[in-house]
């Protein structure tokens, strides 16, 4: 997903339909595997729960960048550009969490 965010560098009006239709397939990969993570990480019978607080902190994530995206360009002008690449940056960047993550959530099969 960071590295496709990418493809928005080369946004205009002939590249719009394509970057959003292969835009819209990466990211639903990319939330299944969070799902999925989610999924794992939650004790048997607290399903709902773990499922709301996920996407408690989704719904938070995505109010907080559009704040903090419009603040960059209206306050601090910066362009389309480069919002895009610290976009894909920071999306980049929760990578450096994965070592981190609970081995017993990583080691986890379906139906355990």
């Amino acid at each position: 997903n960071a590295i496709f965010t990418l493809a928005y560098l080369g946004y205009n009006a002939t590249s719009a339909y394509a970057i959003h239709s292969i835009a819209g397939f990466v990211v639903v990969l990319s939330e299944l595997a969070l799902m999925d993570l989610a999924v794992r990480s939650t004790p048997r019978g607290c399903e709902a729960l773990g499922f709301a607080l996920m996407m408690s902190v989704r719904n938070f994530g995505i109010a907080l960048s559009d704040i903090l995206g419009s603040n960059l360009m209206d306050k601090q002008h910066l362009s389309f550009n480069t919002l895009v690449i610290i976009n894909a940056l920071t999306t980049l960047a929760v990578l450096l969490f994965v070592p981190f993550l609970p081995k017993i959530v990583l080691m986890k099969r379906d139906g355990d």
